[in-house]
């Protein structure tokens, strides 16, 4: 697992735009990330899960005021057999904790839940 900020941006996008095409889902472009990364460094916090040697899962972490938040997060269809999600939110939520956060807000994920209803709805 590796963490750290601007030097990550792209490894995290590249999961982040598969996953999402993938999906059939728009995807946000990829310069909206690095301005973020870039300008509120203290905040941000991206993790990249490699497997085999390659970027399989990536989370964008928003870190404040001892709560956190995960607004994008992906996992590679290859590295969902062997849990690489469950892996990617353990060492999230592991980060979080040692970083002293008492809140961790899923309420993104929401948001997803329904973006899923409706690809199921419309036979996506």
């Amino acid at each position: 697992m590796r963490t750290g900020g601007r030097e990550l941006v792209e490894d995290f996008y590249n999961v982040f735009a598969r996953n999402m095409r993938d999906l059939g889902t728009p995807c946000i472009p990829g310069s909206f990330s690095a301005p973020l990364v870039e300008r509120f460094p203290e905040l941000c916090q991206l993790l990249v899960l490699d497997w085999p040697g390659a970027p399989a899962a990536a989370a964008f972490l928003i870190i404040a005021g001892g709560r956190a938040e995960i607004p994008w997060a992906a996992c590679s269809a290859e590295a969902r057999p062997w849990g690489g999600n469950m892996k990617l939110y353990w060492e999230v939520l592991s980060l979080v904790s040692e970083r002293g956060c008492r809140l961790f807000d899923f309420r993104p994920l929401d948001a997803w839940r329904r973006h899923l209803q409706l690809q199921k709805a419309v036979g996506r």
